[in-house]
């Protein structure tokens, strides 16, 4: 993995660079602009890499005037991309990856810079989830942030209950030892993935205990919630195929790297497992089979689950008579069965 390849740029101590990759989110990615620029923490820089945008995003973002914010368009090439660009651009001594169409509190910097550490290379918070005007949904994404074994947890799962990359700031030495991300081809999404899953091999994370911004789910109205994992709009096996090919390639950098002797998780997550079981309900398993049946899947549930540490014991129970119910009872049961189990504890 190369370190600090591409980086001649001097870090500007106490500076916090806040990075945003936009790709056609014009009618979102202003308000996510506004949101970095307004930090309590005085000592921002915005850089917003367009990543190839057809819509008016552009022309929006002109009308802002701040000596703060850089905006730079590239070719679309993806986030992979637009994260390496903006990485190369900045000059901060913390990082943080904002996507377009998220939003960052206030006070969120100044907060999360407070939590570190000498050891630390990562604080994380999680995010209030909205819909696509920006509501509340009286959700929290995710509902539990992992304290402690964020390494055992990834070499575990290749996973662990962390936030997307709207709540992750980053210490920029340990950002330039991973960088850049490569291939940047494979990362078109899931771009995140690359400093979130390797941080646990480089120093410490720590936690916020609140939430320090929003997430978007962009959700398409009338689609029933049970179809949607995340905010990927019912569509469980392409995402999953796309999370299990960039956990792979992270895999195999950290092991490259001496950071890791695996070279692939031991078990899927039970998120992951989720996935799998809500793709199975709604027949979208056609590029993701889960290599899991009979009694030996019905150990791996138990075994993902009973070792999922964010989680507590009741939530492991019902999680995993949950997923029991999804992959073993014929599909028109088990979505009766689910929505029951719904309301018990399943979010």
């Amino acid at each position: 993995m190369p370190e600090n390849a591409d980086r001649p740029d001097p870090v500007s101590p106490g500076l916090v660079s806040i990075l945003i990759n936009n790709h056609n989110y014009g009618a979102y990615v202003v308000d996510a602009v506004r949101s970095a620029l307004d930090q309590t923490y005085p000592h921002i820089e915005v850089i917003v890499i367009d990543d190839g945008s057809t819509d008016d995003s552009m022309h929006r973002l002109a009308e802002i005037d701040d000596p703060r914010l850089l905006v730079v368009g590239q070719a679309n090439g993806g986030q992979g991309a637009a994260y390496n660009a903006g990485w190369r651009l900045a000059n901060g001594q913390h990082l943080l990856f904002l996507d377009s169409d998220d939003l960052l509190d206030p006070q969120v910097i100044e907060q999360a810079l407070a939590a570190f550490g000498p050891e630390t290379v990562k604080v994380q918070f999680a995010l209030r989830v909205i819909d696509a005007q920006g509501r509340l949904t009286g959700r929290i994404h995710p509902p539990e942030l992992d304290t402690l074994g964020f390494a055992r947890m990834v070499e575990r799962y290749g996973l662990y209950a962390g936030p997307p990359g709207s709540g992750n700031l980053f210490a920029r030495h340990f950002v330039d030892a991973v960088m850049p991300i490569h291939p940047e081809s494979n990362f078109r999404s899931g771009a995140d993935s690359w400093c979130i899953l390797m941080a646990p091999f480089y120093g410490a994370i720590a936690s916020l205990a609140r939430p320090g911004g929003s997430y978007r789910v962009d959700r398409p109205q009338g689609v029933d919630a049970l179809r949607v994992i995340g905010n990927i709009n019912a569509q469980p096996s392409a995402n999953m195929a796309k999370s299990i090919e960039c956990t792979q390639l992270v895999f195999d950098a950290l092991h490259d790297a001496g950071r890791i002797d695996r070279r692939q998780p031991a078990l899927p997550s039970p998120p992951m497992l989720r996935a799998w079981v809500l793709a199975r309900l709604h027949g979208q398993l056609d590029r993701t089979q889960p290599p899991w049946g009979g009694i030996p899947g019905v150990l791996t549930i138990l075994r993902s689950v009973g070792g999922w540490q964010a989680y507590s014991h009741r939530k492991r129970v019902v999680y995993a008579a949950y997923l029991l119910v999804c992959r073993y009872l014929p599909p028109m049961m088990a979505r009766q069965s689910l929505r029951l189990l719904h309301h018990v504890g399943i979010r």
